[in-house]
């Protein structure tokens, strides 16, 4: 029975497994997709002399793409146990 269990466990993990990297690629695929239409856009925008709006359009979506990948770094790592707020100084 405890081979069973071991054997079920696993291959619940398996699966798991398969299914997060399944999103992570899908997002990645997103963030792609994201960062070339802010680059195109900007670069319409500059060429018909909207430097401003162009500046913001090509260069918005990787910043917002950039806090997004942190935020989620950070996220793991507090499942984890390693991330978190920083630590409170010791009272006196």
């Amino acid at each position: 029975m405890a081979v069973d269990q071991q054997t079920h466990d696993h291959s619940i993990e398996k699966t798991e497994q398969a299914h997060d990297h399944a999103i992570e690629t899908r997002g990645q695929v997103f963030a792609f997709i994201v960062a070339l239409a802010g680059l195109g856009l900007g670069g319409y925008l500059l060429a018909n002399d909207k430097s401003l709006w162009g500046a913001a359009a090509a260069f918005g979506p990787f910043v917002g793409l950039v806090g997004l990948f942190v935020w989620g770094r950070w996220q793991d790592l507090r499942q984890r146990g390693k991330g978190g707020p920083l630590p409170k100084p010791p009272q006196a």
